[in-house]
């Protein structure tokens, strides 16, 4: 291959960036892209962040993010550096592995040199990045977790819920999960994106999070549907008059959903409560989806799967890291809801 010149993201890269970004579609069956203000507000949430992108004879055919940040492992606050927004333009096809594996190994080789462990989100169905995560970057520690998909369609049983300031919802949040590992302090002042928290207190138990949007960072287009989900959608608008059924969104539809982040809960009957609830606020605020990051070993994860819709994805994601400071292959962690 020709030569690829790796070098830092200026502003004056922000629309290269942007098409290149709209060439490369999320998923496999079910693709997504991402349509954002500019490239580089994501990474502003960090404050501490640095993006390359990668030319290959003048074009950019590449990017890739990396942020550090403070954060707790077995107890122990570290350094950690985060990669993220890896993008290689589908034309060179022939070349992305190799290209893709220099972004990677020049964006860790950037962070990781004040960093005590590096680490990076990948989906499980992402084969071809999950074999160039272990194989080049040579991850010791795989945490597993879930990404629940709830299609908002109809009310819930369950009355109103309180709302209470961020600050109240997280320290709340902690009571409930001490000693979370990648646990890092937000800073809401940088969180974009925010839009309120609430709290449940009922016979149930005590339960609460915090909502977020991607819409004005990472807004979601659907580019395919799979042929399942479009028999689905058929059948859906024949038997609507009838019956309420998920609306199935179609090709160029752009989403409007909210992320459930810092979900905390005393028994799994108040986390399904506060689960339809805030379903519930969903519908009356007209969004397509609401998402939940969530590892299987939460008491309450199995409750929360059967309250989503039957035929509603459950996407396995994992976190891969490497460092001197690592994690148990099974521990609880804390899901910085800017990673996602």
């Amino acid at each position: 291959m020709g030569k690829l010149l790796i070098r830092e993201y200026i502003p004056s890269d922000n629309q290269a960036a942007l098409r290149l970004e709209k060439r490369c579609p999320q998923g496999k069956e079910l693709q997504i892209s991402f349509h954002r203000q500019s490239f580089h507000k994501r990474s502003e949430m960090y404050g501490d962040y640095a993006i390359l992108v990668g030319l290959y004879e003048e074009k950019l055919v590449s990017i890739v993010a990396g942020a550090m940040k403070q954060i707790l492992i077995e107890g122990k606050e570290i350094r950690a550096g985060y990669f993220y927004d890896l993008r290689v333009d589908p034309d060179y096809r022939s070349l992305r592995m190799k290209i893709a594996k220099k972004m990677c190994m020049h964006i860790t080789k950037k962070i990781s040199s004040k960093a005590d462990l590096v680490y990076c989100m990948i989906a499980a169905r992402n084969l071809r990045a999950l074999h160039l995560i272990k194989r080049y970057y040579d991850a010791k520690a795989i945490i597993p977790f879930k990404f629940l998909v709830h299609p908002v369609y109809k009310k819930r049983r369950g009355g109103s819920i309180e709302v209470v300031d961020f600050g109240e919802a997280h320290e709340r949040y902690l009571r409930h999960n001490p000693d979370r590992n990648f646990y890092c302090s937000p800073d809401l002042k940088n969180l974009s994106g925010y839009v309120r928290s609430y709290r449940l207190d009922s016979s149930s138990g005590e339960a609460g999070c915090s909502l977020w949007s991607s819409k004005e960072i990472l807004g979601e287009r659907i580019e395919s549907v799979p042929n399942k989900y479009k028999t689905i959608g058929r059948i859906s608008k024949v038997i609507s008059p009838l019956v309420k059924t998920p609306h199935i969104p179609e090709k160029d539809e752009s989403l409007d959903s909210w992320y459930l982040f810092d979900f905390y809960a005393s028994t799994p009957a108040s986390a399904r409560e506060l689960f339809l609830k805030i379903n519930n606020v969903a519908l009356q605020h007209r969004k397509t989806y609401i998402y939940l990051p969530i590892q299987e070993t939460e008491d309450f994860f199995p409750v929360l799967k059967k309250s989503c819709w039957k035929f509603a994805p459950v996407v396995d994601y994992f976190v891969l890291a490497n460092g001197k400071e690592l994690p148990q292959n099974k521990a609880k962690m804390y899901i910085d809801i800017r990673d996602l």
